[in-house]
């Protein structure tokens, strides 16, 4: 099977992993200079779950944006998933009780999701944005 063939968009952009991603219940090390593939979800989780996943986050200031693409790195996200990138403040602590709250009451039992906290700064956050895979966090302007 073609990686590209799993995306609804032409060609997922790849990614360098530089960093650890979080899982909501234990961390997945990915080394530094893996290459990973990310896109539009080719299957999309149900449209009420991620409207649920957004207003809920939306709710903790802390969070700037949140994404839903489907990623693929051969042997760690294979088959590809939808991974919840969450993009916190600068020097924010980190969210991940508050985030796995949310996921707890919003997701339906036995689903599982893995979560990742960005900064603003992280060089990965354009090709997350190009995806096209960002949540409305329902947040009223001032």
């Amino acid at each position: 099977m073609s990686v590209i063939g799993i995306y609804r968009q032409p060609l997922p952009v790849r990614l360098q992993f530089t960093a650890t991603p979080v899982q909501s219940d234990h961390i997945m090390k990915i080394p530094a200079g893996t290459t990973g593939y990310i896109g539009a979800p080719a299957q999309p989780i149900r449209k009420e779950i991620s409207d649920a996943i957004g207003s809920e986050l939306g709710q903790i200031p802390e969070i700037l944006e949140v994404h839903l693409p489907q990623v693929y790195i051969k042997g760690l996200i294979d088959p590809p998933a939808q991974i919840l990138f969450v993009v916190v403040e600068e020097n924010t602590p980190s969210l991940q009780g508050k985030i796995a709250e949310v996921m707890k009451r919003v997701l339906p039992p036995n689903f599982y999701m893995d979560i990742t906290e960005l900064h603003p700064s992280n060089p990965q956050l354009p090709a997350i944005r190009a995806s096209g895979s960002q949540l409305n966090l329902n947040r009223k302007l001032n």
